[in-house]
């Protein structure tokens, strides 16, 4: 008998490359989209220097503004950079954010455009990469393999983060977490989360999805720091051995509490 699990593995058609994908996933993130200025928080300046090549490729680039703040600027010929509304690749840039329904939203209201669940595989990792840079963390703790957490005050993002890493990843996580407005709290909106658990699916993340910044080490040092795994792969079932049988014709069981 055989248990289907997971390939960890995309066998569907190339789809379309998209340069903007990383930019995209930050700016999702931590981007600020409702002003006239596109800008980007971050306090982490090893990944400001890691995504600059991303932000060159489409003509842009991160301009320190103030403290945690960058703004995003076009680059010229020669690696001139020209500030203002004006300049061709900043506006083609906005109006691209806007053509995908991202420009002018906050963070609540902020959600996967449906044109990424057709992007090519390079292109969804790239976007994962800059939304777990942004938004997500690492969860470490003794004697456990460490999570990967993904939270946002946006339901429908969280939504389809948990799509698009099952659809292309085959990442499955567990069921979203919700943490309600509690009285005497900052917290303005419910927080919502998913967690990538399990040794297996951790590394697959891990192997496919290149976040940048301080996060990229802190997830390999906790992998390093992991306990040895307990058997061949850790999905959380007992067995004798693993095979890979290929691509073969499988059956769901749905229950429907």
């Amino acid at each position: 008998d055989f248990r289907a699990m997971p390939a960890g593995r995309y066998v569907g058609g190339h789809g379309t490359p998209e340069p903007r994908a990383l930019p995209l996933g930050l700016l999702i993130g931590d981007g600020c989209l409702t002003q006239t200025s596109v800008a980007l928080s971050c306090g982490d300046p090893t990944l400001i220097a890691e995504v600059e090549p991303a932000f060159a490729a489409v003509g842009l680039q991160v301009s320190w503004s103030r403290v945690y703040n960058y703004l995003v600027t076009s680059l010229r010929a020669g690696g001139e950079v020209r500030h203002g509304p004006g300049t061709p690749a900043y506006q083609e840039f906005k109006a691209w954010l806007s053509a995908v329904g991202v420009m002018g939203k906050y963070s609540y209201e902020k959600k996967l455009p449906a044109e990424v669940f057709g992007w090519s595989q390079e292109a969804v990792c790239s976007l994962l990469a800059g939304l777990f840079a942004s938004d997500g963390g690492v969860s470490r703790s003794a004697g456990r393999y460490p999570h990967l957490k993904y939270c946002s005050t946006s339901r429908e993002l969280i939504d389809g983060i948990r799509e698009l890493l099952r659809l292309r990843l085959g990442i499955y996580v567990h069921d979203v977490t919700v943490n309600e407005i509690q009285p005497g709290r900052l917290m303005c909106r419910p927080l919502y989360g998913i967690t990538i658990c399990g040794r297996q699916q951790v590394e697959t993340f891990r192997a496919n999805v290149h976040v940048p910044g301080i996060k990229r080490k802190t997830l390999d040092d906790a992998i390093a720091a992991a306990p040895a795994p307990r058997q061949e792969n850790d999905n959380g079932f007992a067995f004798d051995h693993a095979a890979d049988v290929g691509e073969v014709e499988t059956y769901d069981l749905e229950v429907d509490h």
